[in-house]
């Protein structure tokens, strides 16, 4: 892997030394650690046509398909990505395992499941009546999703139940093929999550959309999978990405130069230098063992030239 350069620094004039030290700071994987997080919903509700203005956001289960009755359904997630993954994280792969745990009487029809991203804010709510997990939510107060409003009653979306390409992206992230009861994952959602990585502003999560919402030919795909109220049934979205040490700290201390990072928990690292580009090769300056805690480390090195660049990598 290459080096990736972080924050270039200026000269800088040491007249002590009666020279000018060029730094070049990167940030460098020799082998970069892998990790993963485990995150549930921060939000998910139902869009139901069943009651338009009825909002689900505090029910076990989050419906998506056609009822029996030919009415549409439509459910949404959202994640807190920036809040739990380091802004400096390169997303490799992102998947969301979702739970079954209705479908209609008789098995109803299978169908591919869409994610796509959603592309406007919506308030999840927290109506349930009667039975926490066939609940169909009770009527919506201010704020809060239905199938009509994204947030009900004045923000609507631009079509019931929320339409393309306003309300979600018209291509699916991803599909999955559902049928009866069981677990289900989504692949492919690591350009999502990293999009919202960098841009938290912009998180609006996915939409669930059955392939099949003919209301003649198509009821019965309908499924309710569990929601984030569900004990053992919430949706699980898994990120695994490797995170860069960004140098955070680069300044003189004393007759020696300080170089300072976030280092995660349980990876060691190690500190190289060099000269000049115009010999192949990096020298080890220090290794430094895993910390016990994510945190700061800061790093004393000697200044043995007039120029000299320096490197982090994660073990």
């Amino acid at each position: 892997m290459n080096p990736t350069p972080v924050r270039p620094r200026a000269a800088v004039d040491r007249t002590t030394l009666r020279c000018v030290i060029c730094l070049l700071l990167m940030t460098h994987a020799l082998r970069l650690p892998a990790i993963t997080f485990t995150l549930v919903p921060e939000a998910d509700t139902t869009l139901f046509e069943t009651f338009p203005g009825n909002n689900m956001g505090g029910v076990q289960t989050v419906a998506s398909g056609v009822t029996a009755n030919g009415f549409k359904s439509r459910a949404l997630f959202r994640f807190d990505i920036a809040g739990n993954i380091p802004s400096n994280a390169v997303i490799t792969s992102a998947s969301l395992t979702l739970k079954v745990v209705m479908v209609p009487l008789g098995g109803g029809i299978n169908s591919d499941f869409a994610l796509h991203r959603a592309e406007r804010d919506w308030g999840e709510g927290n109506k349930v009546q009667g039975d926490p997990v066939t609940s169909t939510g009770a009527a919506a107060t201010a704020g809060e999703a239905t199938w009509l409003a994204r947030f009900h009653p004045l923000s609507l979306w631009t079509a019931p139940g929320a339409a393309a390409p306003a309300d979600y992206a018209p291509a699916p992230t991803t599909t999955q093929f559902v049928s009866g009861l069981g677990t289900y994952t989504f692949t492919s959602l690591a350009a999502d999550v990293q999009a919202w990585l960098t841009n938290s502003a912009g998180n609006f999560g996915w939409i669930l959309i059955s392939q099949r919402e003919d209301p003649v030919t198509d009821a019965g795909t309908a499924r309710r999978f569990g929601s984030r109220e569900s004990v053992t049934n919430a949706p699980v979205l898994v990120v695994e990405c490797t995170i860069c040490p960004e140098i955070t700290i680069a300044e003189f201390s004393g007759n020696q130069f300080k170089i300072g990072f976030e280092a995660q928990a349980g990876h060691a690292y190690v500190v190289e230098c060099r000269d000049s580009f115009s010999v192949p090769g990096w020298t080890m300056c220090t290794n430094l063992p895993p910390p016990a805690v994510t945190g700061p480390i800061e790093v004393l090195l000697p200044i043995t030239g007039p120029v000299q660049f320096y490197r982090v990598g994660a073990q």
